[in-house]
């Protein structure tokens, strides 16, 4: 869109010369065609800016963008260590409490939980090193 808005920009540019050099202070249809060139100039030009604008403001907005995203991959990064060490003292807890609990139901749960929650947290922290390389 920008490439032919240019290109028309500079069509217009070369015609309106041409059209210069052809003037003739009293043929009115070559001044009709001059002033409708130069406003179509200035309106293919106002065209152009804004494109330059928009393109500009986009730029900012991916740039916003990608720095959130960046925080929010951190954020969770950090709550993955969280949970990790969280999970490292439960399971000490537990071997030193499953000494005296022996096999019982309760330690049983309890190891299944502890599975799952290892489980996913390795699975989330491959896609999260997936995404950021």
């Amino acid at each position: 869109m920008k490439q032919e808005l240019e290109l028309e920009i500079q069509q217009l540019k070369g015609s309106l010369s041409v059209l210069k050099h052809m003037e003739d202070d009293e043929d009115v249809e070559i001044l009709k065609k001059v002033d409708n060139l130069q406003k179509d100039l200035r309106d293919k030009e106002q065209s152009l800016q804004d494109i330059d604008a928009l393109n500009q403001t986009l730029i900012i907005k991916e740039r916003e963008s990608n720095d959130e995203l960046q925080e929010a991959r951190q954020a969770l990064v950090d709550v993955c260590v969280v949970l990790s060490n969280l999970s490292s003292y439960l399971l000490f807890k537990l071997i030193c409490k499953g000494i005296s609990m022996r096999f019982s139901l309760v330690s049983l749960c309890f190891h299944l939980a502890y599975g799952l929650v290892v489980f996913f947290m390795v699975i989330l922290l491959a896609h999260l090193k997936c995404y950021m390389n």
